[in-house]
């Protein structure tokens, strides 16, 4: 799964106007070993997307803030290949931001945001969609209040897990 590094918030900055934001660069995932069991039955697992079918990714609104203003940081998932939940930790710094809420976004029934929780430097989301999810979506948006006086800090996808939809033959 790729993922971009991170969005960028800069605290003490004057917001101004939102650009149109651009393509952020991705970081390729490191491989992680899998296990394969073999089942009798002819019925497939649910997959895990490749990197080449999910790409993960931030963007922050606005970009710049004042110190105690709030920064909204939507996850977004840019999909070839249908998943139906995904399990994602998202990293920040606590010094500089303040977790507010997380809720699920976009403009979709049947969507479950099951479990949003802060563990004091990363928030912890899980995702479900019945019926898979493809394209480009917004996932969550993710509240922060700013505590530092100046500066810029990351907000970055830590770790995920996507789950594409099982297929039966």
């Amino acid at each position: 799964l790729e993922k971009t590094s991170s969005a960028t918030v800069n605290i003490g900055v004057t917001p101004t106007a939102t650009p149109t934001p651009s393509p952020v660069p991705t970081i390729a995932p490191t491989p992680t070993p899998q296990v394969v069991t073999p089942t009798p039955t002819p019925t497939s697992a649910p997959t895990t997307p490749s990197s080449q079918d999910a790409n993960l990714y931030l963007t922050a609104d606005p970009a710049n803030v004042q110190q105690n203003g709030t920064v909204a940081v939507t996850l977004r998932a840019n999909l070839k290949k249908a998943i139906n939940a995904a399990e994602i930790y998202v990293a920040y710094d606590p010094t500089k931001l303040q977790f507010i809420e997380a809720v699920e976004t976009g403009a979709r029934s049947s969507d479950e945001l099951l479990i949003k929780s802060n563990n004091g430097n990363k928030v912890y989301l899980v995702l479900m969609k019945t019926g898979g999810l493809i394209g480009d979506n917004a996932l969550a948006t993710i509240r922060f209040k700013a505590l530092a006086g100046s500066g810029s800090t990351s907000v970055s996808v830590a770790s995920e897990s996507l789950l594409a939809e099982a297929v039966n033959s």
